[in-house]
């Protein structure tokens, strides 16, 4: 019976004050990659997954695991521990560069191929996340100082989830539909996500740590 695991975390609503202008995609900052997968199969895959892991989410307003971990843990402790956000792990010492262990659960699955074929075009490595956000939520604008890039697959999604990037005193609205395409986002640039649906919202993110030193200041 696959059991309930949860990690709620509490964000504030971003302050959304200026012009909004809804675009289909950002040059250079938030567009598709020359590389795509199928919606079908993948879901598929990660349903699999979901289910050798135990893992039923629980519309928790935050939750996340890790699909790639650190060399050396066990058990559950692969996916479930040291999943959380960035500032949590660097208060911790941990690296997320350092993330290069896919889970032995993926490897024979197409979400696990989809992993190593992102990563080897993205020429990178690091932590991947299944990232669910619950209804009615968002996060506080900000930039990821550790990291530069990430690749964002939408699975579960609706019209009212969206991206934001700002820049005073514009905010660019951007909503990723959950088809075939794999999204670069650029998260040194000052942006949110917000859920205004009464259903959540799931991506998988992969994170190119390659192009940015990792002890920044976040």
């Amino acid at each position: 019976m696959p059991s309930k695991m949860s990690r709620v975390r509490t964000s504030s609503p971003a302050p959304i004050n200026t012009i909004m202008i809804p675009v289909s995609t950002l040059p250079n900052i938030c567009y598709p990659i020359d590389y795509t997968v199928d919606k079908q199969k993948l879901k598929d895959s990660i349903d699999i997954l979901l289910s050798r892991l135990g893992i039923v989410y629980n519309d928790e307003p935050d939750f996340s695991i890790n699909l790639t971990h650190l060399p050396g843990l066990s058990g559950s402790d692969r996916w479930l521990k040291y999943s959380d956000k960035h500032p949590t792990l660097e208060a911790a010492g941990i690296n997320e560069y350092d993330f290069t262990v896919l889970l032995t659960e993926a490897r024979d699955l197409y979400v696990g191929h989809v992993i190593q074929e992102i990563q080897t075009i993205g020429n990178c490595r690091g932590r991947v996340t299944l990232v669910w956000m619950g209804a009615n939520n968002s996060l506080p604008l900000h930039k990821d100082g550790h990291v530069t890039k990430r690749y964002h697959i939408p699975l579960i999604t609706n019209a009212d989830c969206y991206w934001i990037f700002h820049r005073t005193p514009l905010n660019f609205k951007i909503h990723m539909p959950a088809d075939e395409r794999v999204w670069s986002v650029d998260t040194d640039y000052i942006h949110t996500f917000r859920n205004d649906s009464n259903s959540y919202r799931l991506h998988m993110i992969v994170t190119d740590y390659k192009n940015k030193p990792y002890w920044t200041n976040w």
